[in-house]
């Protein structure tokens, strides 16, 4: 068998098992990634000669199918809420993205630099790839779509929210990390247009053309082109997801943001139209599709030895990270909400799932400036990665069953 053939066959099993397991795993400890992860592992033992993407040389490969991945779940997310925008109604994910996310940031930079040594670039790329809730990975404790009885499930509407804003409010960290290391680890010089340009103006756009593509694509699609059968509405899934990107990036916004922020506003026009929820499933059903892939071979990259340059420290640093800097984040940054009050908070603040969008992140960064032991990034972050895979994937189901607020 050629290494070609392989690679056909391990897509096809993929396929197959993204359509065939997610129901039958709702109640078990496993899930699709774990799956996913295992048969890549054993599939980097197979006698063919199939090697999955190095990083290092193939960081535009993985910058770009993470993205594709991350920008449908994108979508997904935005299509499966139905909580009204409004400062009060969002005052859960409000906290968990201006809250937790900038106090986990400043805890793993803090970590990275002074109990691994890296430089302070480094530490602060590593604690931005793995800081934001990925909305790959975290779908299941995300709400499941439209017509689900779980829509308004305060849990679970808090981590879906906040896997849709943070993928793309913590890309201005990752740029100031890029910029840090171009100006040799200097913060002089560069932190004002980083403010302005970075933070302000790159949100507000993507936001604003979020909206406005949004609401367009709505109304064409679903008041003047009648979309007939999920083919069509298929097409418009994609179409809405990849234009808005397309938009954004033209115009240097964040893409991911205007992509969840489209994604609302086609939700939210026509919000009661027959074809909101095969829209919904669709564009769930490819992401499932595309994440499997991506973590078989992920678990392929394992198997050749992406983690060899994982030390006892880092190592250190990936169970700190899943078990202490993110619970307590996530703790301090609910404090004070009585919508999810007391015990009720544990699997908002313990379930920041790392995953998909961490390998994106950390690819276009080291593709657009060298970072110093880029090695070592890779390795920590896919350990962070791997940890959040088994440990999260075996307990979101009994933690939102047992102490999420419905």
């Amino acid at each position: 068998m050629t290494s070609y053939i392989f690679f056909l066959l391990l897509m096809g099993v993929t396929a197959l098992l993204s359509a065939w397991l997610p129901p039958s795993l709702k109640k078990s400890p496993l899930s699709l990634p774990m799956i996913c992860v295992g048969l890549g592992l054993l599939a980097a033992f197979a006698p063919v000669g199939w090697r999955p993407p190095v990083p290092g040389q193939d960081d535009v490969l993985i910058e770009k199918v993470t993205e594709l991945c991350v920008l449908f779940s994108l979508a997904g997310a935005g299509l499966g809420l139905e909580r009204e925008l409004g400062w009060a109604q969002w005052r859960l994910p409000r906290r968990l993205i201006f809250v937790t996310m900038p106090l986990t940031i400043l805890a793993l930079t803090a970590l990275g630099h002074a109990w691994l040594g890296l430089p302070m670039a480094s530490a602060l790329l590593l604690a931005a790839v793995l800081s934001p809730t990925d909305p790959v990975l975290a779908s299941d404790v995300q709400v499941e779509g439209p017509a689900s009885q779980e829509s308004e499930h305060t849990t679970r509407f808090a981590l879906t929210a906040e896997a849709g804003l943070n993928d793309g409010l913590a890309f201005p960290f990752t740029v100031a990390a890029i910029a840090l290391a171009a100006h040799g680890g200097q913060w002089g010089g560069w932190l004002g247009e980083w403010f302005l340009v970075d933070v302000l103006y790159r949100i507000i756009a993507a936001g604003l053309i979020g909206c406005a593509l949004g609401a367009l694509i709505a109304r064409v699609s679903f008041e003047y082109v009648e979309c007939a059968g999920k083919l069509a509405i298929a097409f418009v899934s994609v179409g809405f997801t990849l234009v808005t990107y397309a938009c954004c990036e033209v115009v240097h916004a964040y893409g991911f943001l205007g992509v969840f922020v489209a994604a609302l506003m086609v939700r939210r026009s026509y919000r009661h139209h027959r074809s909101q929820e095969d829209i919904h499933e669709l564009a769930a059903q490819f992401e499932h599709i595309m994440m499997g892939l991506i973590l078989l071979v992920f678990g392929a990259m394992v198997g050749h030895g992406i983690l060899g340059a994982l030390s006892w420290q880092g190592g250190v640093f990936a169970l700190v990270a899943i078990f202490v800097v993110r619970p307590l984040a996530g703790w301090l940054g609910l404090l004070g909400q009585q919508e999810l009050a007391g015990v009720h908070r544990i699997p908002a603040s313990f379930l920041g799932i790392r995953g998909i969008g961490s390998f994106y992140y950390l690819a276009y960064a080291t593709h657009k400036q060298e970072f110093m032991h880029p090695e070592v990034l890779w390795a920590i972050a896919s350990a962070t990665v791997l940890l959040s895979i088994v440990a999260h994937g075996a307990s979101a189901t009994y933690l939102v069953g047992r102490y999420g607020k419905g």
